[in-house]
């Protein structure tokens, strides 16, 4: 299920306000329309002494949660920007944008089971989620219930009732909400942990060159980066999304730069020697490139004892280079032919990080829109030194727009200072078409 889940959330990228306010106004009509059935349900089930009790404690809270969540959720969406006009200037116009996490598990509590799920539901769909709800044992007829409410009013790939513990226990999710820390443990016989259940996101940064890009600008500064101890560095550009017919030219024009960079950076760039341990693997994932079909242009090192750049062209899914970590000097390039495939690959790997460059709006847009990361650089490569990933085990106990926050990927997106921009650039001794001596 899970996977059809996914498949559709990616699909629908970018997930609209009005089909958030839809799916939570659908929410709120099941509780409004199964009201008595739900007090019924929840006496049966010994969570409440009488009809009234359950309407008072657990209903009711939940149809106000749903609906306070439909009329806030435009508000909650909003970027959140900080310095104004004079920070945009001189720091850059980074801010923070909510994005959905993907597929989101719930695991309902067996105390005020009703109010408190409907809760998280609330901030999972606000948040543009998919969402699958595995309700307590000691709740059947509550979950039977709602069950039958729900497979009414939404399609499963929005919002399904996971039919036991074990079915719950075999999927995977983008974040798993549970009630209590012990609780993680009772989804089935080898989950006994979050990892069985959450997926982690992939620590290679992907480079999206638009075809608008300043191809070369944005070579010297993808290049500068990766040269930075050898691109040991943290979130350092992994591999790049060029156009397919722009492949060649990015190639030689990573080279030009390449040469130019490594004598102005130097000693600057800190420790820029690979051990023998740490050259024996590099040289061992370039001969698996070439084998496959890679194009290795290796820029020496200006001084005898500094690792060279390595830059791959026609790195394809088979080579160890996409497949493994690099950590190292080495720059894979992929082709794409519409901007959608470099998205789908993005999406496929599912990275902390991504860079984008391009002065093509629309396609930005389409990219900030369509792409999950939590940060993303915006013409440079110049990303916050550390992220997390916002996948995971997480616990119960928030509503509102705090549910809202704790069911999204919090993305950074960094772009540089105005007056950067403006700048005239630097004479790099870049001209004409690229070519390799």
């Amino acid at each position: 299920m899970t996977l059809a889940q996914r498949a559709a959330f990616l699909a629908e990228l970018p997930v609209s306000l009005a089909m958030r306010q839809d799916r939570l106004a659908r929410a709120a009509a099941i509780v409004e329309g199964q009201a008595e059935a739900l007090c019924h349900a929840l006496v049966a089930d010994g969570r409440h002494p009488d009809v009234t009790a359950a309407l008072h404690a657990d209903v009711a809270p939940a149809l106000a949660t749903l609906r306070d969540a439909a009329r806030s959720v435009g508000d909650w969406m909003r970027p959140a920007r900080a310095g104004g006009w004079l920070g945009r200037m001189t720091r850059g116009d980074d801010y923070i944008a909510y994005q959905p996490l993907g597929v989101v598990g719930l695991a309902a509590s067996h105390t005020l089971p009703l109010s408190r799920t409907t809760g998280l539901l609330a901030g999972a769909l606000a948040a543009g989620n998919r969402v699958v709800i595995r309700f307590d044992p000691a709740t059947p007829h509550l979950a039977q219930r709602v069950a039958t409410a729900v497979a009414t009013a939404f399609d499963p790939a929005e919002l399904t009732i996971a039919a036991g513990a074990d079915a719950f226990a075999a999927m995977r999710f983008d974040r798993l909400v549970v009630s209590s820390p012990a609780s993680r443990h009772g989804h089935g016989a080898g989950h006994d942990g979050a990892d069985a259940v959450t997926i982690h996101r992939s620590g290679k940064t992907p480079v999206i060159l638009g075809r608008s890009t300043d191809f070369a600008r944005a070579a010297e500064r993808i290049v500068a980066a990766k040269l930075v101890r050898a691109g040991r560095v943290p979130l350092t550009p992994d591999y790049l999304l060029v156009p397919a017919e722009q492949e060649e030219m990015v190639g030689n024009w990573l080279f030009r730069a390449a040469a130019h960079l490594f004598p102005r950076i130097g000693d600057q760039a800190g420790d820029s020697r690979l051990t023998p341990a740490e050259t024996a693997r590099i040289d061992a994932l370039l001969a698996d490139a070439r084998a496959r079909g890679g194009d290795v242009l290796t820029v020496p090192a200006p001084r005898a004892g500094r690792a060279p750049l390595h830059i791959v062209r026609h790195a394809s899914d088979d080579m160890a280079i996409l497949r493994e970590e690099i950590a190292g000097p080495v720059l894979p390039m992929r082709n794409y032919a519409p901007i959608d495939e470099a998205i789908a690959e993005t999406q496929r790997r599912q990275p902390l990080a991504i860079c984008y460059f391009g002065r093509d709006a629309a396609e930005r847009q389409q990219v900030l829109a369509r792409t999950i990361s939590s940060a993303i650089a915006i013409n440079g490569p110049a990303l916050p030194g550390r992220v997390a990933a916002a996948v995971g085990l997480t616990l119960a106990g928030e509503h509102g727009e705090a549910a809202f926050r704790r069911m999204s990927q919090t993305r950074r997106v960094c772009r540089p200072p105005l007056l950067d921009i403006a700048r005239a650039r630097e004479d790099m001794g870049f001209g004409g078409q690229p070519a390799l001596p």
